[in-house]
């Protein structure tokens, strides 16, 4: 009796072992080469960063989709973030990629972005997003290149006129025999050779054509003088006009004579009146 009350307890003893050691043995064996559920899971923290070198151009973490390939990584796809995203992963190998990036951006990543992770395990990977001068911007819409007027015609050595509207604002104008850069709209010029001739305006990537037909006559530019300069009179020293018609020296003279032989007339009489008033 007591040999099969031993046996028991051997028995009950291997059981117990057996549920207490397997989850023990278990978990030692958690490793990249030998998982299971019961294992714990590693760490992977995510961190994206975006470098905007190109002019005129800012994007951010939050743009960029990443993807996490590796053993039930949870999450396995997210937003990009500079603060980071916990990703939890059984053990084994893994690795981080981008799975949308719209604009263009060139990705790199630092070592611990691949590779593999142990239970229990905390990695950090950083990913960075930077622009270049390939990035693939949207080409601007300009309105189109016009070059006017279309067709006239001139002789030879006459000035003309060509207009140009439209384009990015920048004009370079060019002949057969000769260019004009970055002049602007108007381009102002004649031609020394007879015939229909070509004038080529170019904006960004657009270009028009205006035509001229020149004559074989030459037909100087008309020659105004230049104006003669201003004369300025200046008046001679006069006598008051008094409303008299002038006298000659001879009368002035004689005007002269007669009033002092009248003054001396009357002097006895002017004396007794200047007496007769004293008194």
């Amino acid at each position: 009796m007591s040999a099969f009350k031993y046996l028991g307890v051997a028995v009950f003893t291997l059981i117990l072992s057996a549920f207490l050691v397997a989850p023990a043995q278990a978990q030692s064996s958690c490793n990249v080469y030998n998982w299971n559920p019961s294992c714990p899971s590693g760490l992977l923290n995510v961190f994206v960063q975006v470098e905007n070198n190109a002019p005129g151009v800012f994007h951010y973490p939050h743009e960029f989709q990443i993807s996490v390939q590796g053993q039930s990584p949870n999450p396995s796809s997210f937003m990009g973030s500079q603060n980071g995203t916990p990703v939890q992963l059984l053990p084994g190998a893994y690795s981080v990629s981008v799975s949308n990036n719209p604009f263009g951006y060139i990705m790199t990543s630092s070592n611990a972005c691949s590779g593999a992770i142990l239970a229990g395990q905390t990695q950090t990977c950083v990913v960075t997003f930077t622009a270049t001068t390939s990035y693939p911007y949207p080409t601007p819409a300009y309105p189109p290149l016009i070059c006017a007027p279309q067709f006239q015609s001139a002789a030879l050595g006459q000035a003309v006129n060509f207009y140009a509207s439209g384009g990015t604002g920048s004009y370079n104008w060019s002949m057969s025999d000769r260019s004009f850069t970055n002049i602007g709209p108007k381009l102002s010029t004649g031609f020394t050779r007879s015939g229909v001739q070509n004038v080529t305006v170019t904006s960004g990537i657009q270009s028009a054509i205006c035509t001229i037909n020149i004559a074989g006559g030459y037909v100087p530019n008309p020659f105004y003088p230049p104006a003669p300069p201003a004369l300025y009179a200046s008046p001679a020293p006069r006598l008051p006009n008094t409303g008299v018609e002038p006298m000659s020296a001879a009368g002035i003279a004689f005007a002269a004579l007669l009033l002092g032989g009248t003054a001396f007339a009357l002097r006895r009489h002017v004396r007794e009146a200047l007496a007769a008033t004293v008194s």
